[in-house]
């Protein structure tokens, strides 16, 4: 029973042989029942002849749903899908200040484009996520809900600051901080509906 589930290695020479070595490529990655998804960044022919590839997560912790594209107008695409981006790219390589300014960045991004689609000024789009949120509670938009997860990631920002730390007497944030900046941006994405 156990050999069905399990998976042997097999060299991607496949990868190898295209022009492009597979780079951007999608691969799922587990079994039927439970798979996750990761882009080839690199692919290369190694000494023993195999071929190694190097992939990157598509999601971070998990937690940051896939965005319905149809959702966001088209000029706004790109920025939303960039900050994103940034968010997930930090979450493996960088340290928790580092990705609570990425999800800090992507909240502000993407709560602004929300609101301009909604109808809001589009001076939003240049405001900061203090300014954005405190529109995100208000008549006709009411996403109160909202407004508080992205008051989470604001207040952790401060705390990467050195002179923020001493001055407020603030711990430095931890992986566990940067983790809670990524649960609030997923229930942003997910509570403005623009979750698949």
């Amino acid at each position: 029973m156990l050999k069905k589930n399990l998976y042997a290695y097999c060299p991607c020479y496949a990868f190898a042989n295209r022009s492009d070595r597979g780079l951007g490529a999608i691969l799922a990655l587990g079994c039927r029942s439970t798979t996750s998804a990761w882009k080839v960044i690199q692919s290369e022919l190694v000494v023993s002849d195999d071929v190694m590839v190097t992939l990157k997560a598509m999601s971070a912790y998990g937690v940051l749903p896939e965005i319905d594209r149809s959702d966001i107008n088209s000029q706004d695409r790109q920025a939303v899908e960039r900050a994103l981006e940034r968010v997930v790219d930090s979450a493996f390589r960088e340290m928790p200040i580092s990705i609570v300014d990425h999800c800090r960045n992507a909240a502000t991004v993407i709560l602004s484009r929300w609101l301009v689609k909604e109808g809001a000024s589009k001076d939003l789009l240049t405001k900061d996520l203090a300014a954005v949120a405190k529109v995100v509670e208000r008549d006709p938009y009411k996403k109160i809900a909202a407004r508080d997860a992205a008051e989470v990631i604001r207040k952790l920002h401060p705390r990467g600051k050195a002179n923020e730390q001493e001055m407020r007497s603030l711990r430095i944030p931890v992986e566990e901080d940067a983790e809670m900046a990524i649960h609030a941006l997923g229930f942003i994405i997910r509570e403005i509906g623009w979750a698949k």
